[in-house]
């Protein structure tokens, strides 16, 4: 049942969100099928709701699966089976919750036409769809990926011809298969009890279904060569570990932290054959063949070491713990006297964090403990203490410690990147005012609808009524005494009481009184009762004789 649910909201989700991701100034190349397509700001409200309600709803079937996994109450193949199934609508729909991979598409059709994005920035292309895609904030940044990081930009350009959309399905389906490669990593890396839950904590996660997936992030690379490293030390391959993990930083640089884990913890165990000098020797031949390989692989390809971590710090969210850190620090320093400004305060700020990751690796690099773990803490902890916090850098670390931690350390850290992903993807306040105001203004036009709808039917009613009142001549206010159709009743009581003189009193005006039959009265009817329906006709009888001799 929570695999049903899940996927359902899996589809609000995907078809609502594509309508509220609007960045003025961007345009995507293709509306893919209409899910692009941005409504009036009231309707973009309301989807941008509906969307952030899927992904509550999401978040909160995966935790019920966690929460099932956990105790071994969910098996590997349903674990695999609902994770395809959530996955599809992300796999298929457009990408969502990033703008990130049109820039990945431009860098890619830039080396496709013999230009370094090292060296020139997306603006440098002629205007087309493609460019257009980009988000404005980062059309004149030069690329801070590594070169394989590029190569695989500008092999999704190669399949797509330099065809904008093309080349944006081309780089989904190389995110696809990254993911995939890496999921299927991570559970050849867990324990064979634990294999069904490392499927739900990772595969299932909306962390990884809408940075990876549907985004198609750098991550999903980058993660597929870390875990094929982790998986080739376990397999007593030093060599391919090491050139694993070098490629991985040569995609993203923070996997680079994990060659430092590998040189040191081969250096600590050099093994039977081998000493440690000649194993260091072994591995600085490794890092030096494939850092060469990777760099002339690119035009300028050492570009990236300058431009790592100047990009990054363009960007700014306010849930960053540096950024935060920076905004009670700045106000306290201005009432001290110290002129700094915000910009100052927020590069000190993030020279703190840095410096706090570096001696937590420092001593986690000391520590004897698995190194794939104190890895992925360290990675973790870059990811928050860095410049610029968004979910996707949480795919670092925590598949690494998934993979490695604890049951109940895995399943926290899983359950904290999933509640990260959905606060990410919280509506924006404007949409959300926006929402509201057409909401209220949906039901003011429902509550109009209503009171038609009422006002209709009680003039309805009140018309039959008056209709069948008509027809069938039934008085206002009294019973029908004198009905039209006289046919089988019988004599009046008054004329057995009053002769025939009674009866033709009221005859006299020219109308012939018809008798009232003794069956229209009702059973316990008493004889006063009919004696005062007697008086009342012969007090109008006389009144009639008296009016006639005036």
């Amino acid at each position: 049942m929570l695999g049903i649910v899940g996927l359902f909201a899996s589809l609000v989700f995907v078809a609502a969100y594509g309508r509220t991701h609007l960045v003025l100034g961007a345009t995507p190349p293709t509306t893919w099928l209409g899910l692009l397509l941005v409504p009036a700001n009231g309707w973009r409200g309301i989807c941008s709701v509906t969307a952030w309600a899927g992904m509550l709803t999401l978040a909160g079937c995966w935790f019920g699966v966690a929460r099932l996994a956990l105790v071994g109450r969910v098996g590997l193949r349903p674990a695999a089976a609902i994770a395809g199934g959530w996955a599809i609508p992300f796999v298929v729909g457009p990408p969502l919750t990033s703008l990130d991979i049109y820039n990945f598409a431009t860098q890619g059709r830039q080396l496709l036409s013999g230009i370094s994005p090292y060296t020139a920035p997306p603006d440098q292309l002629p205007a087309g769809a493609m460019l257009a895609a980009v988000d404005p904030r980062w059309r004149h940044v030069l690329s801070p990926y590594g070169p394989i990081g590029l190569r695989f930009e500008w092999l999704a350009a190669l399949f797509g011809r330099g065809d904008a959309t093309a080349t944006i399905i081309w780089l989904r389906v190389l995110a696809v298969v990254c993911t995939v490669a890496a999921v299927v990593l991570a559970v050849r890396l867990s324990r064979p009890h634990r294999r069904a839950l490392t499927v739900v904590l990772l595969a299932l996660n909306p962390l990884l279904l809408t940075t990876a997936l549907s985004a198609g992030h750098l991550e999903a690379p980058m993660l597929a060569l870390l875990l094929g490293a982790v998986l080739a030390e376990r397999t007593r391959h030093p060599s391919l570990s090491i050139a694993l993990a070098l490629a991985a930083g040569l995609v993203k640089a923070p996997a680079l932290l994990a060659v430092v884990f590998l040189v040191i913890e081969h250096a600590r165990d050099p093994g039977q054959h081998l000493s440690r000098a000649k194993t260091l020797l072994r591995d600085g031949a490794v890092l030096a063949v494939v850092g060469l390989a990777g760099t002339l692989s690119v035009p300028h390809g050492w570009g990236w070491t300058s431009t790592v971590l100047h990009t990054p710090a363009t960007g700014r969210a306010l849930w960053t713990p540096s950024t935060v850190l920076a905004e009670l620090a700045a106000p306290v320093l201005s009432l001290a006297g110290v002129d700094l400004s915000f910009d100052r305060v927020l590069t000190i700020t993030r020279l703190i964090g840095l410096a706090a990751v570096a001696v937590l690796t420092a001593v986690q690099l000391r520590r004897r403990m698995k190194w794939e773990q104190r890895l992925g803490g360290c990675l973790v902890a870059l990811a928050a203490l860095g410049f610029v916090l968004y979910p996707w850098y949480l795919l670092w670390g925590v598949p690494l410690l998934v993979v490695g931690a604890r049951r109940r350390t895995a399943f926290g850290l899983a359950v904290a990147s999933a509640a990260f992903t959905a606060a990410y993807l919280w509506p924006e306040p404007q949409e959300t005012m926006a929402a509201a105001r057409a909401l209220l203004q949906a039901l003011h036009l429902a509550g109009a609808v209503w009171s038609l709808a009422v006002l209709v039917s009680v003039a309805g009613g009140a018309l039959a009524l008056a209709r069948y009142a008509y027809r069938h001549g039934v008085g206002p206010s009294t019973p029908d005494l004198w009905p039209d159709d006289t046919r089988g009743f019988g004599q009046s009581p008054c004329q057995g009481e009053f002769g025939s003189e009674g009866a033709e009193g009221g005859n006299r005006t020219g109308q012939k009184l018809p008798p009232v039959g003794g069956d229209l009265l009702p059973k316990h009817a008493t004889s006063s009762w009919k004696g005062d329906a007697c008086a009342c006709i012969t007090s109008g009888t006389s009144g009639g004789e008296r009016n006639r001799q005036s």
